[in-house]
């Protein structure tokens, strides 16, 4: 497993649990002038070496039109590569960080990074 895809990883892993530990949260509901909400959208359906996927582009814009009814402020990304995908989430991760958001959420669809064997980037 390469380090960029490690470092991946982390990051989803880090962003699911924050959103976790905010799903008991009851103010999620809420839309509070003081409280920020972020988050970022991926669906990815067309892989290089994989059958064209219909439904995870879909289900990305319709998250994203319900989280922004929500009140969140959304980054919805469509078909990236790894590196692209590698590179949104750590911009967003990023932006959450120096926002000071009271909630980050990362919702992706699709089949994941796909790398094939030898491949670094």
């Amino acid at each position: 497993m390469t380090q960029k895809l490690k470092i991946l990883i982390l990051c989803c892993m880090a962003l699911s649990l924050s959103c976790t530990l905010f799903a008991g949260d009851k103010r999620i509901g809420r839309n509070t002038p003081s409280e920020q909400r972020m988050a970022l959208v991926i669906g990815n359906g067309a892989y290089q070496f994989a059958s064209r996927l219909n439904d995870p582009v879909r289900d990305a814009r319709g998250m994203a039109k319900t989280l922004k009814s929500l009140g969140f402020e959304v980054t919805k990304r469509e078909n990236l590569k790894f590196q692209e995908m590698s590179g949104v989430i750590t911009d967003f991760g990023e932006r959450l960080v120096r926002s000071g958001a009271a909630v980050g959420l990362f919702y992706f669809s699709g089949h994941g990074a796909q790398c094939r064997e030898g491949q670094t980037t």
